[in-house]
């Protein structure tokens, strides 16, 4: 059956969340439609994370000049890249968690599920997973509560049979950077004291470059046996190994 909108908005940048509240609050019917990621290009791929990365060149390369100023620096200067990737993610998330909470609230307000399950897969975000796991692997915890208080599943699990708790522990994989996720130790606390327990017995070995890059078979022996719809709910049986 076709569905009529009185608006369609494109994209989630700057301009199509709070477009989309006001439209919805004057009682329009709205669909809002997003490629890839809240907040636009600027906050994560245009302006805001090359800056960031050029900001930890520029300090390892003062750090290498550093007799030139006076300062002795005892050992070679290492750049560790998991780390230089943390910190513009962490930026880049910061850039776009507003509009993230806000775009959210609206869809939640015009009867969304927080809870379903999308296996959109992009090379630097991992697989997929509901809100939840996206704000975790994005380090918003502002938007990680945000989503406990619409009584999101704390305990959900994405296509590979992790949790958002279990990406805090470093199990998940980025295949951008051919590595593991890093270890979250403040958002896995936040997700503790909300509620959140469910963990994988053991954490998963990855293949060389970490999971298929796209919506293929689960991984033996993570998550579910069957193939899923491109959106979908999760059922109540327990599954992961």
């Amino acid at each position: 059956m076709a569905t009529r909108f009185d608006a369609i908005i494109i994209g989630t940048g700057q301009a199509g969340p709070p477009l989309a509240g006001r439209l919805t609050d004057a009682g329009w019917h709205c669909a809002i439609m997003e490629r890839q990621r809240f907040g636009g290009t600027c906050v994560n791929c245009g302006c805001t994370p090359p800056r960031a990365l050029v900001a930890s060149a520029r300090g390892a390369y003062l750090a290498r000049r550093a007799a030139d100023f006076g300062v002795d620096i005892e050992g070679p200067i290492r750049v560790d890249m998991t780390k230089v990737k943390q910190r513009k993610d962490q930026i880049a998330g910061r850039s776009n968690e507003k509009q993230a909470i806000e775009l959210i609230g609206i869809l939640h307000k015009a009867g969304a599920d927080v809870n379903v399950v999308a296996l959109i897969n992009h090379p630097q975000e991992i697989r997929g997973g509901t809100a939840l796991h996206y704000a975790v692997r994005k380090r918003q915890k502002e938007l990680i509560k945000f989503l406990a208080s619409l009584q999101i599943d704390l305990n959900a699990v994405d296509q590979d049979g992790l949790t958002a708790l279990d990406y805090t522990q470093s199990r998940g994989f980025m295949p951008f950077m051919a590595l593991q996720t890093p270890v979250f130790k403040e958002e896995a606390q936040i997700l503790r004291d909300l509620g959140a327990t469910k963990m994988m017995a053991r954490s998963p070995v990855w293949p060389v470059l970490g999971p298929p890059q796209g919506i293929w078979e689960d991984i033996y022996p993570l998550g579910e046996a069957r193939v899923h719809d491109p959106v979908y709910k999760h059922s109540t049986a327990a599954s992961g190994p």
